[in-house]
């Protein structure tokens, strides 16, 4: 088995993008940090779209591809349904060059869906998800087996994910982890964790839901690196020696669902390129992200690596 970069972990889905311009965004009336603003439509109301889009999304799906498309030698672990949606996803790994060897096909689940509503006034977003056969993952030995330099863990849906996180921390891998809803609500679990985790990657509200959980700081969760992304506003990398703070560019987004992924996988991605070098990989990073929002679709503006090559010179 040839060695791999980096295997992604986590969910695979069918994205199915709704734009409107009905929706509204407020600010939540509760004043509660971990939910700042909302989305919302008339009571009762039907709400129609021109500019609907099927695409293939997921957290690990978003950073198999976009470490592939940056030259990186890249497998994914993930679960799907025995259904047309799964064989299709299967096959856009394919064409995009990810080793497939470690997807179940699950013969009683259906492959998750994701729904995603864009406010086209801002280009934010909400996803409804339905996790479907991603919540059946189990970890292959294989997986460990294979012993890749790096393993980029993203939402977990399964009720094992401590235990799957567990299996990774002991490898000799290391480990990128951009924890979702469900390890940020089992934090008591997250957090022993992290101490062994290279890089933790959060956004905003993600980092702020912890320290109040923990009533700890970014910079004390325990991970070697803490990113935390703040969406047009840039991202901080926080180090036991300092901050690092990147920008990203002022050019409106044409639609931000996936701006998270490739951010963290185009920062582990450049980590790797780099050999650990934490101020370029962050460059790297906001090139990417800012690329891929400039298109619609999670996967769609992802660049390749002399694409990127090509714009970190223009900085210098």
């Amino acid at each position: 088995m040839k060695k791999f970069d980096v295997i992604t972990i986590g969910s695979a889905v069918r994205d199915i993008l709704f734009r409107t311009d009905a929706a509204e965004i407020v600010k939540n009336p509760k004043h509660d940090p971990t939910k700042l603003a909302l989305i919302g439509f008339e009571y009762g109301a039907k709400i129609h779209s021109k500019q609907v889009h099927r695409y293939y999304g997921g957290g690990a799906s978003n950073t198999a591809v976009a470490m592939a498309r940056l030259g990186l030698k890249v497998a994914i672990a993930t679960r799907v349904g025995n259904d047309p949606d799964g064989q299709a996803i299967t096959a856009h790994f394919k064409a995009q060059h990810v080793g497939t060897q470690f997807i179940q096909h699950d013969p009683k689940h259906n492959t998750g869906l994701s729904f995603l509503i864009i406010e086209t006034k801002t280009n934010e977003h909400v996803a409804l998800v339905d996790y479907g056969a991603n919540q059946h993952f189990v970890l292959p030995q294989a997986v460990v087996s294979a012993a890749p330099r790096w393993f980029y863990v993203s939402a977990l849906s399964t009720p094992s994910w401590a235990s799957i996180m567990r299996q990774l921390t002991k490898t000799k891998a290391k480990l990128a982890w951009n924890p979702g809803s469900f390890q940020l609500a089992g934090y008591k679990q997250l957090v022993p964790l992290l101490k062994k985790t290279a890089v933790l990657i959060l956004n905003k509200d993600e980092a702020t839901e912890l320290s109040v959980r923990t009533k700890l700081a970014p910079a004390q969760f325990g991970a070697e690196i803490v990113v935390v992304t703040d969406g047009r506003h840039g991202a901080v990398a926080y180090t036991k020696q300092r901050a690092h703070k990147v920008t990203v560019s002022a050019k409106p987004a044409k639609d931000t669902t996936g701006a998270g992924d490739a951010f963290g996988s185009s920062l582990v991605a450049g980590l790797i390129r780099t050999n650990g070098n934490l101020p370029l990989a962050l460059q790297i990073a906001a090139i990417n992200a800012t690329a891929e929002v400039s298109h619609i679709g999670v996967q769609q503006g992802l660049l390749r690596w002399p694409d990127i090559q090509k714009q970190l010179k223009r900085r210098r």
